[in-house]
């Protein structure tokens, strides 16, 4: 239902988070934690191996990243239920569970620095396109997963477009579009970065997470917080998977070797 005061769909405040969520947290707490500290230890060996810690800041960046949740769960209709939840934060009235910090660290700052990894050693637009794809198909697999095994971990709300039982699939774009900028945009400044302007590199996953939220987002976000017709909210799931695909071109353009503009 839309609150008549602020003319958006109201979150199911009332959600409990029960005794077997709070396992799940528990267990996905763990294995993101063994993903990250897997990650690290790549990380602090390309470091030592070639003088420059971008990799391992871009780990630490995925913590940063978490700042961008309440903006994207207030315009994407997403909510954490407050009763019987452990907060790290609250912002913007969104409270910020904690488990969620592992799993930002591992989707927002390992997958990114792999890709990077990946891409700064010279990279063909098909491997570019695996790189969004095969991460794209992880978050779908992983949040259908969590929302099938849960009473009420999360829940997403309002009219959201391209629902797949409980998980509405352009939100997968969506994801997939931050990560995947910030593996192009390291690749291209990374070299470049020594100094106090490798403070850049922990903000860079949140200033693209923010900026995929605010291109490829728009048309669900726009769609979402209405009472559009059906076929009109599922026109805006479908155009945020368009203009992600848009940008994993646009960046093949870039810094792809066999289809490079520049070279």
């Amino acid at each position: 239902m839309i609150d008549p005061r602020f003319r958006m769909f109201a979150p199911p405040v009332d959600m409990v988070l029960s005794a077997r969520d709070d396992a799940v947290t528990y267990w996905l707490t763990v294995i993101c934690l063994i993903v990250v500290l897997v990650a690290l230890g790549f990380a602090w060996r390309q470091w030592r191996r070639t003088g420059s810690p971008v990799a391992m800041l871009m780990i630490l960046g995925g913590a940063v990243a978490i700042l961008a949740e309440p903006l994207v769960d207030i315009l994407g209709a997403c909510w954490h239920p407050i009763i019987g939840q452990r907060t790290l934060f609250e912002s913007m009235g969104r409270p910020i569970p904690v488990w969620l910090l592992s799993t930002y660290t591992a989707y927002f700052g390992v997958l990114p620095m792999i890709a990077y990894s990946v891409f700064s050693r010279g990279t063909s637009a098909r491997v570019m396109w695996m790189w969004f794809l095969i991460p794209l198909a992880a978050d779908i697999i992983l949040e259908e997963s969590l929302l099938g095994i849960s009473d009420g971990l999360y829940a997403y709300y309002g009219n959201q477009p391209l629902r797949l039982h409980g998980f509405p699939l352009w939100w997968a774009p969506l994801n997939t579009a931050g990560i995947f900028l910030n593996a192009v945009v390291m690749t291209l400044l990374g070299p470049r970065l020594r100094g106090w302007k490798l403070a850049f590199v922990p903000f860079s996953n949140l200033l693209c997470y923010g900026a995929a939220a605010g291109v490829v987002g728009l048309p669900s976000f726009m769609v979402i917080n209405s009472e559009f017709p059906a076929w009109v909210t599922q026109l805006g799931g479908l155009l945020s998977f368009g203009l992600a695909g848009m940008l994993v071109y646009l960046s093949t353009r870039v810094i792809a070797v066999d289809t490079q503009l520049v070279r």
